[in-house]
């Protein structure tokens, strides 16, 4: 039993520092326009050409932000995960300090993390391209929800959803503009972003009971 408590105290603080690094409550409303918040061209790889041009940008520009994501991208779809992260993670040293760049690939690495099931390491990504943003992104609300959900942080995951409804009724805010709104997404995201949209629905509904 001694040890128990030993190894739970031990924990604590590490649980503490897990949780100061994610993402605070969030703010009333999001309005503002994000041109980091965009996924690079995705390329090919199958396609020989597109591949090899994409190369030689990269053997003369090596730390071409662009090229490097696409890099990281590329290697996800050959399911290259661990390579594709540290390209991700090269990509962020070789971005210019608070450059649009250096938020992209924060928030390409986010979603990245977030399919590779590292739903925290994710939230702590856009946690930093927000930082970086400054101010209201739009993208934030509803993206943070769906890594507190899928983090199994529900009731987290809820507060957001609030907001990204808030922020963008005529996104989130019914079923069919939801619909709308993610039927270009992953399904894994899809499906996951529509057990959220059902689990605030249902609050909702208990609560104006």
């Amino acid at each position: 039993m001694r040890g128990t408590c030993l190894i739970l105290l031990a924990w604590l603080p590490f649980a503490a520092a897990l949780a100061q690094n994610l993402p605070g409550p969030p703010q009333e409303t999001y309005y503002q326009d994000d041109p980091a918040a965009v996924m690079p061209r995705e390329i090919d790889p199958a396609n020989r050409m597109a591949v090899a041009a994409h190369e030689q940008v990269l053997q003369y520009d090596p730390t071409n932000v662009t090229a490097l994501l696409q890099n990281a991208r590329l290697m996800l779809a050959r399911g290259q995960n661990a390579r594709a992260f540290q390209e991700f993670e090269y990509a962020i040293r070789s971005a210019p300090a608070g450059s649009v760049a250096l938020r992209q690939a924060h928030w390409a690495y986010g979603w990245a993390l977030l399919r590779g099931g590292e739903a925290r390491r994710a939230l702590q990504e856009w946690q930093l391209a927000a930082e970086l943003h400054g101010g209201s992104p739009r993208w934030v609300p509803s993206t943070l929800a769906l890594g507190f959900w899928l983090a199994g942080e529900k009731d987290r995951a809820v507060e957001y959803f609030v907001v990204a409804v808030r922020s963008e009724p005529n996104r989130w805010g019914t079923t069919l503009s939801l619909g709308q709104t993610i039927r270009d997404w992953h399904p894994d995201d899809r499906a996951a972003m529509e057990a959220l949209h059902a689990e605030w629905k249902s609050r909702i509904g208990n609560r104006g009971g």
